[in-house]
């Protein structure tokens, strides 16, 4: 067992686990990967040798995170999120991204060819911080911003780490490198509600939140 898990929630795109695992593969070194499925999905995905394979319901992202890294995080000290829309370039990724996590908890993140260092669309993060809190980003958001919180509570607790020679490509249709399907569309849908509600928690509950990695750690 390494280290490091790589979750990788997946639907309806089943030639991306091929080419998301072509690159992690070849380029990782102290990681292990787990492909999350929908129920009513999964039947057209490939089993690969070296994968952990998890089925759930066909939930929101969020929602599929925070199972995961609940049932891992007590097994690995460090738990990333990389979407299955992602090509893993640079060699020795994750041992360069747990790097400044090994002596303090925090948030690490490469750059993503499309958001860079402005938001870590994709993490790794301390399972320290996820045992804390409870859960990988707040429960009331379905997709978006969970980046933000990711880059907010990294921010706050003084150790969120960028890697701009770190290459992680993100293959979006807002930067014209793939076509809108419908899993961007689900994605998209709750984008408005999960503004709302992450304001919502950062005006309410984040200061808690922070106070409480802080209670764990010399920061």
């Amino acid at each position: 067992m390494n280290e490091t898990l790589v979750i990788v929630p997946s639907r309806g795109r089943p030639k991306n686990q091929e080419k998301f695992l072509e690159y992690f593969f070849k380029n990782s070194v102290v990681s292990d990967v787990c492909f999350v499925l929908d129920a009513d999905d999964e039947f057209k995905y490939s089993r690969f040798d070296r994968v952990i394979y998890e089925i759930v319901e066909p939930f929101m992202l969020n929602e599929k995170l925070n199972i995961i890294s609940a049932k891992y995080c007590d097994d690995y000290r460090f738990i990333a999120f990389i979407g299955d829309d992602h090509l893993l370039q640079t060699y020795g990724w994750d041992q360069t991204l747990i790097s400044p996590l090994l002596k303090k908890i925090g948030i690490s993140y490469a750059n993503d060819l499309y958001k860079k260092e402005e938001l870590p669309t994709c993490s790794v993060i301390s399972s320290e911080i996820i045992k804390c809190l409870g859960y990988m980003a707040p429960p009331e958001l379905k997709h978006s911003y969970i980046d933000k919180f990711w880059l907010d509570l990294g921010t706050a607790i003084n150790n969120i780490n960028y890697f701009d020679n770190v290459i992680w490509e993100h293959i979006h249709p807002d930067n014209k490198k793939t076509e809108v399907d419908p899993t961007y569309l689900r994605g998209w849908s709750s984008q408005s509600q999960d503004k709302e509600n992450y304001a919502i928690y950062k005006n309410t509950r984040f200061n808690e939140d922070v106070k409480k990695i802080k209670e764990i750690v010399e920061l």
